[in-house]
């Protein structure tokens, strides 16, 4: 709705890695938007390291998007990791908002599921992507724990996120074609 599309799937891109510099990130989501992306968002190991700090990056990368939209003539979204510990992450999704991030990333798993729900009901009006580091344990297995499409693509969706990394096949992870799909 935010990009105003609704006859394809949505592209999206991580900004890594961890380590660069927020003039680097930032040169990096310029050419994504320029490149035609829609969703650009932090990788999930990027937090508030020294090299990139949380207000640093976010206030590169912003401008570095919106400059490159000037060029592009397309909207592209920009999602910062604010996963860390209660307190810290509402402070991040707030300042996130004020510096003009279109939405927040998280990683329940590691936020504790609660969290997802307490910010998708906060008074921060930003779309939530979840991102699902450290869920393996809960869904790779076949014979126990929680099929994938129900933990991404239900749980999360019905505790607030808006939208799923969902792990892909053929990659790190041993989900079929028919477990993507479903």
């Amino acid at each position: 709705k935010l990009l105003s599309v609704t006859d394809r799937a949505l592209s999206c891109t991580a900004l890594k890695p961890v380590g660069s510099s927020p003039e680097a990130l930032a040169d990096i989501a310029m050419k994504a938007t320029l490149g035609g992306i829609d969703v650009i968002k932090d990788d999930h190991g990027l937090a508030n390291q020294e090299s990139a700090t949380f207000r640093a990056r976010i206030e590169h990368c912003v401008k570095a998007i919106r400059n490159a939209e000037q060029t592009s003539g397309k909207k592209t979204l920009y999602f910062p990791n604010i996963t860390s510990r209660f307190e810290e992450l509402m402070n991040r999704a707030e300042l996130a908002e004020e510096l003009g991030a279109d939405g927040l990333l998280i990683s329940p798993q590691l936020t504790g599921l609660s969290v997802l729900d307490t910010l998708a009901h906060s008074s921060i009006d930003l779309p939530v992507m979840a991102h699902p580091a450290f869920s393996g344990p809960y869904t790779i297995n076949q014979n126990s724990g929680i099929a994938p499409d129900i933990y991404f693509g239900k749980l999360w969706r019905a505790l607030g996120a808006d939208a799923v990394i969902y792990p892909n096949s053929g990659g790190r992870f041993s989900y079929s074609i028919e477990e993507c799909k479903s």
